[in-house]
């Protein structure tokens, strides 16, 4: 049996530097600082420390040569950072009856896309 202790010694020696290692190699990591909500717009895979920054997708129509643009604000709070598929489109056209260049389509054709868009029902 006393043959078999140093063999023993060994082994429990191995064990508690293997143990050692694996311990520090897990907490020996560096912090990525940035978003770390995965539904925000601003989402950082690479971050491990939340640091505040997370801010919403807001969908709109983020076209500026749209009908229904929105102009920015500076405030990604507010605007529009994703494009839902909701632009419409301008139509240029007389809707004065006085004129001589006046097309009553103009309208009906703008309203009825516009309903046809935003998906609209009676």
């Amino acid at each position: 049996m006393k043959t078999l202790s140093p063999l023993k010694s060994i082994l429990s020696f191995l064990f508690t530097v293997t143990f050692l290692t694996n311990s520090f190699a897990q907490t020996d990591s560096t912090a990525v600082s940035g978003c770390t909500y995965s539904n925000m717009f601003n989402y950082n895979s690479l971050a491990n420390v939340d640091d505040g920054s997370c801010y919403p997708i807001i969908l709109g129509c983020n076209d500026s040569q749209a009908f229904n643009y929105i102009p920015l604000t500076g405030d990604t709070y507010v605007d529009v950072n994703t494009n839902d598929g909701s632009c419409l489109p301008v139509i240029f056209g007389c809707m004065n009856d006085d004129y001589f260049d006046y097309d009553s389509t103009e309208f009906w054709f703008t309203f009825v896309f516009v309903l046809d868009k935003l998906k609209v029902g009676f």
